[in-house]
């Protein structure tokens, strides 16, 4: 299992952390969980560029609690989102290309 309790304010998979970020990553057969959007804001579960993600379970609270903080240029498929909507925060998230 990935991630941190669920009322933590961090992100469970976070590759975003400096301008030389990991690319071309495969993030796939994993059980995800993050934090929950009452808790500061709350943040994605995953935030990366240029990944797979693929075959993973994203656990959550409720249908407010969201997969994704930032991703870019990713490929997302065959996942369970369960208690986490497969969206991105609406106020610091980001999802393009």
């Amino acid at each position: 299992m990935i991630g941190l309790n669920e009322t933590s304010a961090n992100g469970g998979i976070d590759l975003l952390v400096d301008t030389t970020s990991p690319t071309s990553v495969l993030i796939s057969n994993n059980v995800i969980m993050g934090s929950s959007t009452t808790s500061s804001g709350g943040y994605g579960s995953v935030n990366t560029y240029n990944a797979i993600i693929k075959n993973n379970l994203f656990l959550g609270n409720d249908a407010n609690d969201f997969a994704f903080g930032t991703i870019q240029t990713s490929t997302i498929s065959n996942n369970i989102f369960y208690g986490r909507a497969p969206r991105t925060d609406a106020l610091t998230g980001d999802i393009s290309n």
